[in-house]
């Protein structure tokens, strides 16, 4: 392992100062103490003895590895570093975990970040991408942004790493996003990543794909659309199957969207068309998402064979081992349940998707699965324990302007009626209905608006 010797000044040097200031002496470095003049002269007279046992700075962390005990001594020692002695450190600390790596893949997130800080973006973006690919395995929405994040700008940094790549990366940083609710940064990444992808159009028209998902996530059904038809547009000239599978994909994300918007019949003969391109072309992704489709537009039409689509569906999710979609369709058959009254299956239903959401880390579906478990709930009467659920959804999904937020609040509001609180309800309600109606989401308006009738009703304003 190289040694950098760097220049420090230790300004105050106390007890602390004075043995982080001996630690660095003793590595070599060039360390000036800086003292009220009583311990200078005890240091000129009997030189700097350290005597570390119970100092309670450094603690051992393993074998070879020792670590601060106090957080604050570790920031405070780190701020005091100019910034090419912190990229020497980095490098010696990457370095050194690199030497001591258990070859399991754990430590890559921590050595990306040492070797980014050092500025050494070779093994950054190895170790970042690593890490990023890790973290996104096990679920960890969080940690995989942050390790996208630096494996891109590490990427961006070499001339040997290409666009098709750094294409690969953005989308992989704005599904990552997406997944963690963080919606407006994920349509940014799309938007690079079709950037990077200028002279591929099956990518380009894909990417279009995604950002109409997260549009639609947050309620714009129209720029959704725009989404679907801007990459039904790229993806015209291109033959084959891989033409076939963006447009099945492109189709089906259209469907759902014209389902939001109440056109249900249109809607489900889009979704057709994609499950036809689907399983022309074998893309079990894509037929799995044109059945939800068809569920969808079957639910809003009221048709007895939605469960059918639902359970196609699920099924093809289970043969490709993909949670979150048998956690959507999980709550689609708890859906359709519900709407047979049968409601012990439908909160068997809804629990099941609410575990697979929580484990895959989709924070904000599984919220909605506890607002769909409370609207059980307070059909039930069971008021007190619907009401937990819904505030606790509620709270999860502002954070994100996730469009479910509407539905949460509308049985929210439903809820404050029954229980005898109509202001609060009414309030509710009223914002419920102009947020719906702005949107176009005519069907959770026209729910809203008959809560809001009953709440009138019971507090003796019919005619309001």
């Amino acid at each position: 392992m190289k040694s950098f010797p760097i220049k420090v000044a230790v300004l105050g040097a106390g007890a602390v100062g004075c043995y982080f200031g001996g630690m660095l002496a003793r590595q070599g470095h060039d360390v000036t103490l800086i003292a009220r003049p009583a311990h200078v002269a005890a240091i000129n007279e009997g030189g700097l003895r350290l005597q570390t046992t119970g100092f309670g700075v450094i603690e051992a962390d393993g074998p070879l590895r020792y670590r601060f005990k106090n957080g604050l001594v570790c920031d405070v020692v780190y701020d005091s570093l100019a910034y090419r002695s912190r990229a020497r450190l980095h490098l010696a600390a990457g370095e050194a975990f690199e030497a001591l790596a258990s070859g399991d893949g754990t430590e890559a997130g921590m050595l990306s970040l040492h070797f980014s800080m050092a500025g050494d973006h070779q093994r950054a973006h190895r170790y970042a991408c690593a890490a990023a690919e890790r973290a996104a395995g096990m679920f960890a929405v969080t940690e995989a942004v942050a390790h996208y994040e630096r494996a891109i700008d590490a990427a961006r940094r070499l001339p040997t790493v290409g666009n098709d790549e750094v294409r690969k990366l953005l989308v992989a940083l704005g599904d990552a996003r997406q997944q963690a609710g963080l919606f407006e940064a994920a349509l940014d990444a799309y938007g690079q990543a079709a950037r990077a992808a200028a002279g591929d159009r099956v990518a380009r028209a894909a990417i279009h794909g995604r950002r109409a998902a997260a549009r639609e996530s947050v309620g714009a059904y129209p720029l959704a659309l725009r989404e679907t038809t801007y990459g039904r547009k790229i993806a015209a000239g291109v033959d084959g199957v891989e033409g076939d599978v963006v447009r099945a994909n492109l189709i089906a994300r259209a469907a759902i969207v014209r389902s939001r918007q109440s056109h249900a019949e249109q809607a489900r003969r889009m979704a057709l068309e994609a499950a036809e391109l689907a399983e022309r072309s074998n893309a079990l992704e894509e037929l799995a998402l044109a059945y939800s489709a068809v569920f969808v537009a079957e639910a809003q039409l009221g048709r007895g064979s939605m469960a059918e689509w639902a359970q196609r569906a699920l099924d093809v999710y289970e043969s490709l081992g993909n949670l979150e979609g048998q956690a959507a369709m999980a709550l689609n058959l708890g859906v359709a349940a519900y709407y047979d009254n049968h409601w012990d299956e439908t909160h068997t239903w809804y629990r099941r998707a609410g575990d697979l959401y929580r484990q895959v880390g989709n924070l904000l579906d599984a919220a909605g699965t506890e607002a769909n478990i409370a609207e059980v709930l307070i059909n039930q009467g069971r008021l007190h324990e619907a009401e937990p659920l819904l505030r606790g959804a509620v709270r999860v999904m502002n954070a994100s302007a996730f469009v479910e937020v509407s539905f949460v609040e509308l049985h929210l509001g439903r809820l404050l009626s029954t229980l005898g609180d109509v202001s609060s309800a009414e309030r509710l309600l009223r914002s419920v209905v102009d947020k719906c109606t702005h949107a176009g989401q005519w069907a959770w308006a026209y729910e809203a608006s008959t809560h809001l009738a009953d709440c009138l009703i019971r507090s003796g304003r019919a005619d309001a």
